[in-house]
């Protein structure tokens, strides 16, 4: 009887170079195909899982469970060691199971110390589940133990101020010198930043110029961003600190890795690529910038009713989608109760809300001019002038005596762009208007904030079944 089996491969979560990647898959393949060869048969199908972690919980393996659900077909599965199966004593409860139902429930691994050269586990026998699940807790406790040494490695490291890891943009292999060409991109960066220069622009700059980061790669707004909030710039070994369920994370800028022993901040044995008064002032400078936000849903969304169309049935807010097949947008309710036209419910809202301004009409007033504006414009115009300043050299390398100059604007330009939002959101926001013709001349942002300032809600109710005309009884409003 000739016998086809299933092979499976896996490699843990990939720090190997591609080429080292490669030949270990590579190993693992003809290992199996031997296996089979051995037992009489051959592979039918590998399924292989190249980066993918058989210890840490919530890992998907797309061949692995593959692998499970096609099981049945196949004479047994191959397997170059058992933890290429599982590390997991839970996921070796459900390949028990699974495999019990199986015609043959046997797994095959290589053993080279067998006289048989493969080992066998019989899951249909109470002694080959016991087997099974003991070589799973033995290979489990390895890998803990394994974490385990890695971390003391990375700890006696970093209390050594030793680097670790690949090397970062502005270091050399091995991270204890400097690579002077990627040093000095960042310090100039760093004069830059000062001078009132954005991140993005740097980083378009950046890749103009052809500059790549470690990986060879552009780096992107975000990864120069952290690069200078990160302490090593300044000589400093770096640590995350871990997350804390309902604390505020803590900033990057205060990664820096304490003593095991002693609680003190520990330097890196890798050169510092700024001064450490000239790295705090960029990290000031980047961070009391306004950090990049999510826009809101009322500045981004492409339809009229968006953020203000809810379902009547479960009471979740229904979401534009455009329909390439019809070239036309439908609010859909993402727990699926239903659907409704877009443009039939904006233009059905519009003659109600229409309607309801010309009961009680009312005119948009003009708005006041911004007081302190002049005062504003003068006081930006200084800190303007500040910078170019110091991007012109004129500060020389006086870093502290360019900081003191421009500190006391800061806070004043600061007070009055809050007072001028304040201003804005009371003369901008939008009143209700007694005309259509204001009504048609405003884009589909402004006609949304009009519409917020008198609706509160507008509710769909499900659709009667067998109708796919609009239906007009199915909207509700929930005037303010």
């Amino acid at each position: 009887m000739f016998l086809i089996f299933a092979a499976l491969e896996r490699l843990s979560t990939v720090k190997e170079s591609p080429e080292n990647q490669r030949l270990a898959l590579e190993r693992q393949h003809n290992g199996n195909e031997q296996l089979a060869k051995a037992l009489g048969g051959t592979v039918g199908k590998h399924y292989c899982d190249p980066d993918k972690s058989a210890y840490k919980e919530g890992v998907v393996r797309p061949e692995f469970d593959k692998c499970l659900a096609e099981l049945d077909q196949y004479d047994g599965m191959l397997a170059a060691d058992l933890d290429r199966v599982s590390r997991d004593p839970a996921i070796g409860e459900v390949i028990i199971a699974r495999v019990r139902q199986c015609p043959v429930p046997v797994i095959y691994t290589r053993n080279p110390e067998s006289a048989s050269g493969y080992e066998a586990f019989d899951l249909s026998t109470e002694r080959g589940r016991e087997a099974f699940r003991t070589n799973i807790i033995a290979i489990r406790r390895e890998a803990r133990k394994a974490s385990e040494r890695q971390a003391a490695r990375h700890a006696q490291a970093r209390d050594a101020g030793k680097p670790v890891g690949a090397r970062a943009f502005g270091e050399k292999e091995g991270k204890l010198a400097l690579d002077d060409k990627e040093a000095a991109i960042i310090r100039q960066g760093a004069r830059d930043l000062l001078a009132g220069k954005s991140v993005w622009q740097l980083a378009k700059e950046w890749e103009a110029a052809g500059v790549k980061g470690s990986r060879g790669t552009p780096m992107t707004r975000s990864s120069i961003r952290n690069m200078y909030l990160s302490p090593r710039l300044a000589g400093w070994r770096m640590h995350q600190p871990p997350y804390v369920k309902g604390q505020a994370p803590i900033p990057r800028s205060q990664w820096i890795a304490k003593d095991s022993l002693t609680g003190l901040p520990i330097k890196s044995l890798t050169p510092a690529i700024l001064l450490q008064e000239e790295w705090e002032a960029v990290c000031d400078e980047l961070e009391g910038r306004k950090a990049p936000q999510v826009p809101r849903q009322s500045n981004t969304a492409k339809y009229l009713l968006s953020g203000l169309v809810y379902c009547a049935t479960c009471a979740s807010a229904m979401c534009g989608q455009w329909v390439k097949r019809y070239e036309r947008h439908v609010y859909r309710c993402p727990t699926g109760c239903g659907v409704i036209h877009g443009p039939e419910l904006d233009a059905q809202v519009t003659r109600l809300l229409l309607a309801h301004w010309a009961q009680a009409p009312q005119v948009v007033a003009e708005p006041k001019p911004f007081g302190a504006q002049a005062e504003l414009d003068r006081l930006e115009a200084q800190v303007e002038a500040l910078r170019a300043a110091w991007a012109a050299g004129s500060y020389g390398e006086d870093l502290a005596e360019y900081q003191a100059d421009k500190a006391p604007l800061l806070p004043q330009v600061a007070a009055l762009k809050a007072q001028r939002k304040e201003w804005l959101q009371t003369q901008l926001q939008a009143r209700p208007v007694g005309t259509e013709e204001l009504w048609q001349r405003a884009s589909v942002q402004g006609k949304r904030l009009m519409a917020r300032q008198e609706i509160e809600r507008v509710k769909v109710g499900r659709a009667r079944r067998g109708l796919k005309a609009f239906q007009p009884e199915r909207v509700a409003i929930d005037w303010r």
